[in-house]
């Protein structure tokens, strides 16, 4: 397997680069990929070694946790517990730069959840990270493609400059919005912005009191 090597993506390409980025990720290597926010970098989040190297390429405090980008809803059930109303979020902002932070339904290794035992999940609107997910067991990691505490990377030529071969392929898709998505920690109650990003606090918690004045009421919820 190479080292630095860099694949343009168009839109008749996407299936084609996504299998090489699988092919690469299940193999034990590191990729970085557009999506919908920014460039994220991928490895096999459900082996523990391979998380650890994605730690080590960020120089990332392991406390902070990885979050995950998912092929589908579906997916994402598998890995977390799902509450009402995180079900509205999704139903409603999936997908789409909204990371819902939850806690996880299966064994995952530890370094994914920062030791906490939840797991932030998203459903990217981009079809490659969603095909890579899919072709990588359901899910991907979806951390930022940076070193930490540097800015992120909103092109395939940033991803090179911080992190150079310490990837070992890098999906060009262009330059992406760069604005990342917004983190809400819904293990809490009432719910907490972690991070407030490309989805405003104000429509996410609209929707959730809209939500429970439904639930009150008897009504179906609107999704």
């Amino acid at each position: 397997m190479g080292t630095g090597k860099v694949i343009k993506v168009t839109m008749e390409n996407v299936v084609e680069a996504a299998r090489a980025a699988a092919k690469v990720i299940l193999e034990g290597g590191v990729v970085a990929y557009p999506t919908d926010t920014l460039y994220g970098l991928g490895v096999d989040p459900f082996l523990k070694e391979r998380v650890e190297k994605l730690i080590q390429v960020k120089k990332r405090p392991v406390e902070k946790g990885i979050p995950l980008l998912v092929g589908s809803i579906s997916d994402a059930e598998r890995l977390v517990h799902f509450t009402h109303e995180a079900r509205l979020l999704a139903k409603k902002f999936w997908p789409g730069p909204l990371t819902i932070v939850l806690l996880q339904r299966e064994p995952l290794p530890d370094e994914l959840s920062g030791g906490r035992g939840s797991i932030g999940v998203r459903l990217p609107d981009h079809p490659l990270p969603q095909q890579i997910a899919k072709m990588t067991g359901g899910a991907v990691t979806g951390t930022s493609a940076n070193i930490s505490g540097h800015e992120p990377a909103k092109t395939a030529r940033e991803v090179i400059e911080q992190l150079g071969d310490s990837v070992n392929l890098i999906l060009d898709g262009g330059e992406t919005k760069g604005t990342p998505s917004t983190v809400i920690d819904m293990i809490q109650n009432p719910p907490v912005i972690v991070r407030e990003g490309a989805i405003p606090r104000e429509k996410i918690f609209k929707l959730l009191e809209t939500g429970r004045r439904e639930k009150m009421a008897g009504e179906p919820p609107r999704c």
